[in-house]
């Protein structure tokens, strides 16, 4: 199992939040791969630096392994490279749900978060 991530949030109201705003989004689907297995899900929520996925399997959340991801929706597609950073048991005792750190992508993704994705809270 991996570590909880610590990155540096904000503290508000004594509760911790996340660095990166997120959306819960179901359009999009995703191909995780490394060098012997292709794992086909969907994503939970994603942000500009990373995204989660439910019913993953044990094998795409190995911290050492660096995985190719590629996200569609309808038409579009991005390449992007990832390095899962939590985990936590999935619903009803099935897979896992995992949260990927995004490490390189492609300037289609670059354009999409910039237009579609939040920033970062204002502070």
């Amino acid at each position: 199992m991996l570590k909880k991530n610590n990155t540096q949030a904000e503290t508000v109201f004594g509760r911790r939040s996340r660095k990166y705003r997120r959306i819960k989004t179901t359009d999009f689907v995703c191909q995780l791969a490394n060098s012997r297995s292709v794992f086909n899900g969907s994503i939970d929520e994603l942000s500009v630096q990373g995204f989660s996925m439910s019913n993953v399997p044990e094998r795409f959340c190995d911290e050492s392994n660096i995985y190719r991801a590629i996200f569609s929706e309808s038409d579009k597609y991005y390449k992007i490279t990832v390095i899962p950073r939590w985990s936590k048991p999935g619903l009803n005792g099935v897979g896992l749900h995992v949260g990927y750190k995004i490490l390189d992508n492609d300037w289609k993704w670059v354009h999409f978060s910039k237009d579609i994705l939040p920033l970062k809270y204002k502070q």
